[in-house]
């Protein structure tokens, strides 16, 4: 008991927060970005070798191969956080991830706690990690444009993606405005095609016109 009368607070160990393992899968950056800082990055007891250890201990597979090669040393340090930050801090690579999750959901057959549970779980926690990202276009323009995008040629595919990933998150009018132009592209090739091919058979029929015998 204190001096004052009042009872000491017993002391309580608090479990020890363990960092995640990041491995390459992008859904999960934001959770090992967010931890990673709070324990690792903001630790002021740490130097940047020590905090060089801990990354390297909390990266595996793609992840860990991003990193791997540079020696351990202070300023390395810094080079291997914005390697991995470059590469998976994308928050529209992150939103197209979980909206394709959202619309690959499980089909539940049957009367089933377990594959509800699945179907629920799997639906609130892409939901949820979207919504958290609060990004300028709604869910449902970046779902819809994933629906339509995942419609179209491959070749088309890499082209909007191409172009997507330099803009950033664009919402669903980019997308149709990029397949218009594409459309009116290719109809143009056609049409400059045709005449050509129109012309050269005029000039076989004149040519041939003169050379006949009357």
């Amino acid at each position: 008991m204190h001096e004052n009368g009042n009872c000491l607070a017993p002391k309580i160990k608090m479990p020890t927060i363990e960092i995640p393992k990041f491995g390459g899968q992008i859904t999960e950056f934001k959770h090992f970005y967010d931890t990673f800082s709070s324990l690792i990055i903001n630790n002021q007891a740490l130097n940047d070798v020590q905090k060089f250890h801990y990354l390297l201990s909390s990266v595996t597979n793609e992840a860990h191969q991003l990193i791997q090669n540079l020696p351990v040393t202070q300023q390395n340090f810094h080079v291997d956080w914005n390697l991995l930050c470059d590469r998976y801090n994308n928050e529209r690579l992150i939103a197209v991830a979980h909206v394709k999750s959202l619309l690959s959901l499980p089909v539940t057959n049957k009367e089933s706690a377990t594959d509800l549970r699945a179907l629920i779980n799997q639906f609130q926690s892409n939901f949820n990690a979207f919504k958290a990202l609060d990004l300028s276009a709604p869910l449902h323009e970046v779902l819809l444009s994933q629906v339509l995008i995942q419609h179209v040629d491959e070749v088309t595919r890499t082209q909007w993606e191409m172009k997507a990933v330099s803009q950033g998150m664009t919402e669903l009018e980019a997308i149709i405005k990029f397949l218009e132009g594409k459309c009116q592209l290719l109809e143009l090739i056609h049409t400059s095609q045709y005449p050509r091919h129109n012309n050269s058979w005029w000039v076989f029929l004149v040519v041939n016109k003169h050379n006949c015998i009357y």
